[in-house]
């Protein structure tokens, strides 16, 4: 390891350091993807710089030449490390891409958004879904409004709590059903809110 390769991986760690800050102030799936990359780039430069100093002073018998093997642990444990990061952050992404639903807490937001929607004329809210759609969300909601209630103001309520949700910030698609006033015994998959 002579000064070009040190000062060159030098500034591959605080380039990537300085790209990682910067990363990670932008909240969006490409910056966080590459926010994690950036950090692992840094991890795994800056264990390969100590490990390979390390390494070639014991080659060169400046220290104990027992020593010399830090180099490949080194590079065993940056291999450990990528390939554990790297299959916990696939398992999440395959989680979000098979319809993973919602937290609750996502839930508690779509579920205010429409109990104050329209107050006046939504009767109940039957049902509220959310499940993963790639880094967003689908989300479908069931609302009851009065049986009296004349189709073209129905039909008006609908479109306008879709694009409300549309507007909900990590929401890539809504869907709204409208049902008129529950007189019948509720169903087994009828879920009141």
């Amino acid at each position: 390891m002579s000064t070009l390769p040190v000062v060159a991986m030098i500034f591959t760690i605080v380039s990537k350091a300085i790209l990682f800050v910067l990363c990670y102030r932008i909240n969006n799936p490409t910056m966080r993807a590459l926010t994690e990359d950036n950090r692992n780039d840094v991890a795994s430069n800056t264990v390969a710089l100590v490990c390979g100093i390390i390494g070639s002073n014991a080659l060169h018998q400046k220290i104990r030449q027992e020593a010399i093997v830090v180099d490949p642990i080194g590079a065993i444990i940056i291999s450990i490390y990528i390939i554990i990061v790297w299959i916990r952050h696939g398992k999440g992404q395959v989680r979000c891409l098979t319809g993973l639903t919602a937290d609750p807490l996502f839930l508690q937001r779509i579920t205010h958004v429409v109990y104050n929607f329209r107050p006046d004329l939504i009767a109940k809210i039957k049902n509220i879904r959310a499940v993963h759609h790639g880094t967003k969300f689908f989300v479908e909601v069931e609302i009851v409004v009065s049986g009296s209630m004349p189709l073209a103001i129905i039909h008006d309520v609908r479109e306008e709590l879709q694009n409300q949700l549309q507007k909900v910030p990590d929401i890539e698609r809504a869907s709204v059903h409208v049902d008129s006033e529950v007189t019948r015994a509720l169903a087994y998959e009828d879920n009141v809110v």
